[in-house]
């Protein structure tokens, strides 16, 4: 059984989650895991700032951070599992209306952003487990719906990472 602690309509910046993890109903709830992934939304170049990522690497660090230590402070028993942010085919427009470019994705940034953000986890708390869906979404180019989400296959497939990453940490 698992309960979904924040959903959202659509993905959103990192700098959300933190906010919104105080309105989880954590006094009510007891969790032995956390598995949480965030990023896709903090890499957007947008249109007029296409050398800019909506969140800078290091916010976005700073952002990680944040949410471990508030999840911390809310389920200080539980292990947190942090997903690394999948890839996009490129180029990847992000588009809202049906045409209107709001910016782009490119792998380059999200594999530094994961990469940035691994290092960070592993200096600074041994007790956050990675999941590695960066490298799983790699091979899944066949199995997307459009440039940046996966068919029920890939879903499927990134699932089994998921699931993997969470029964390591329940026996």
């Amino acid at each position: 059984m698992y309960t979904i602690l924040l959903k959202t309509e659509g993905t959103v910046p990192s700098f959300c989650i933190i906010f919104h993890i105080g309105n989880m109903n954590y006094k009510k709830n007891h969790y032995d895991v956390i598995h949480f992934n965030t990023g896709l939304w903090d890499v957007v170049r947008l249109s007029n700032e296409s050398k800019r990522c909506f969140i800078s690497c290091d916010e976005y660090i700073d952002n990680i951070r944040r949410i471990i230590s508030r999840l911390r402070f809310y389920w200080e028993s539980a292990q947190i599992i942090f997903a690394t942010t999948t890839s996009v085919v490129e180029p990847c427009k992000v588009v809202a209306d049906g045409d209107t470019v709001l910016g782009y994705r490119y792998n380059s940034g999200i594999s530094r952003y994961n990469k940035a953000v691994t290092e960070m986890i592993n200096s600074i708390d041994d007790m956050v487990w990675i999941d590695d869906l960066y490298s799983a979404s790699l091979k899944l180019d066949d199995e997307r719906m459009d440039k940046t989400h996966f068919s029920s296959a890939g879903y499927k497939i990134l699932a089994e990472s998921v699931i993997r990453s969470i029964s390591s940490c329940l026996f």
